[in-house]
């Protein structure tokens, strides 16, 4: 049987007539608050990847897509058509979208309390299950600075297969890098709690995609392609290739690429339409490359089945701090906006006491639970990674408080009147 497993990935090989295969992933960063407030970015930016992510795909069977912030899945489903909602959910179902770690937003890993992160995913994997039917297996985390342990620790007893980030100390990717040690398993703790340990990836480069790939419309410096440069492509393909057999282990044959960036995908025929030109060119041009469109879960089952008969190495401990260039510690966001920091504490000790009276009030009176809900919302946004570290600006930290103390204010009157 191990045998067969080693003998798989050169099966494959030759069954498709291709040496490598990219699997391209298009995803969209979705900051749950940053310049602007959670709604403000939803109005003017996510429900319009939305609307025209579930529009492609619809048209497209091969193309794919990822979501991660549910957050945001949430606000488009209280106004989208049922008509959009059934196909996006269609779209789950065959495939073509897979939801990554279900939480609410993207929090942070290092300001953020352990009961307040669970909280959030809870949040987020709860909409999730009872609205799309799915329960995610891949934690995504693009854009937080360091990761904890904990944050580990915890997704892999929710259940997740895989773990997924881009940034840590330059200089340890660096080592990484040379040592193969980009993909590892995870014991997050010194003991031998195997329930904690979780297969991790840290991606070779930031989360946008490859210069020469970018086509989104979303940030200046990306346009669409230009029909004379496609003979430029491959070499952006190969290059790719070629650094990863070098970063890591074995002798792989399936990769992982990148294509998005933040709020990508609002026009997303028109960003398609230079990809797909891309992806058919090297296709029909270079016999040694295949690139499909993908998703994570599907890279990771022939990643793993690849690599079946070598043994990847662990790593105990966190990724903090974070330096992206000498001299650059990100660790300035431990203790800033401290008011910030302060309330969402605060409210975090609120909640749980609301929580445990609705839940004894219910055994007894029809409670409604809507305003608990409104506390449970804020408090998840502010768990973003751009919220509780205060590296967003100062009107998008107020409109996370406003949001937390409103929520606690309208729970009490509900509360109240009943316990007498």
């Amino acid at each position: 049987r191990t045998l067969a497993f080693l003998l798989l990935p050169l099966f494959l090989a030759f069954s498709s007539g291709k040496k490598y295969t990219i699997h391209l992933v298009p995803h969209s960063h979705q900051d749950v608050g940053w310049y602007e407030t959670a709604e403000g970015y939803y109005n003017g930016r996510v429900r319009k990847v939305l609307d025209s992510i579930t529009e492609a795909l619809t048209k497209d069977p091969k193309k794919t897509y990822v979501q991660n912030e549910i957050f945001f899945v949430y606000y488009w489903f209280k106004s989208a058509s049922k008509e959009k909602k059934d196909k996006f959910i269609n779209l789950i179902k065959k495939g073509q979208i897979e939801i990554l770690s279900g939480a609410w937003c993207s929090n942070d890993e290092a300001s953020t309390y352990y009961d307040d992160i669970i909280d959030q995913i809870k949040l987020g994997q709860q909409w999730t299950h009872e609205h799309l039917g799915v329960k995610p297996k891949v934690a995504w985390y693009l854009d937080q600075f360091g990761h904890s342990a904990g944050q580990a620790s915890i997704h892999a007893q929710f259940g997740f297969d895989e773990f997924f980030f881009t940034r840590i100390d330059y200089k340890d990717k660096e080592n990484r890098q040379n040592n193969k040690e980009l993909q590892f398993i995870w014991r997050p703790f010194s003991n031998y709690d195997w329930s904690t340990n979780i297969f991790t990836h840290i991606y070779f480069k930031g989360y946008s995609s490859l210069g020469g790939l970018c086509f989104d419309p979303m940030w200046g410096m990306c346009s669409k392609l230009q029909e004379n440069t496609l003979p430029s492509k491959p070499a952006i393909i190969k290059e790719y290739v070629n650094n990863q057999l070098k970063y890591l282990k074995g002798n792989p044959t399936h990769f992982m690429l990148l294509e998005g960036d933040d709020f990508n995908y609002q026009q997303a025929d028109y960003t398609f339409s230079s990809v797909d030109k891309v992806i058919n060119y090297v296709n029909e041009h270079e016999k040694d490359y295949e690139i499909k469109y993908s998703t994570p879960s599907e890279y990771y089952k022939h990643r793993l089945e690849e690599s079946v008969g070598f043994n990847y190495s662990d790593y105990r401990g966190d990724f903090f701090p974070y330096i992206d260039q000498p001299h650059a510690y990100w660790t300035g966001f431990y203790t800033s906006r401290p008011t910030m920091k302060q309330m969402v504490r605060t409210t975090s000790k609120q909640y749980h006491a609301l929580s445990k009276v609705y839940s004894l009030l219910g055994l007894k009176y029809d409670v409604d639970k809507s305003h608990l809900f409104e506390v449970e919302n804020g408090l998840a946004q502010s768990q973003h990674h751009d919220g509780i570290t205060g590296t967003n600006s100062e009107s998008n930290s107020k409109d996370y408080m406003r949001k937390m103390e409103k929520g606690f204010e309208e729970a009490k009157k509900e509360i109240l009147p009943a316990l007498g």
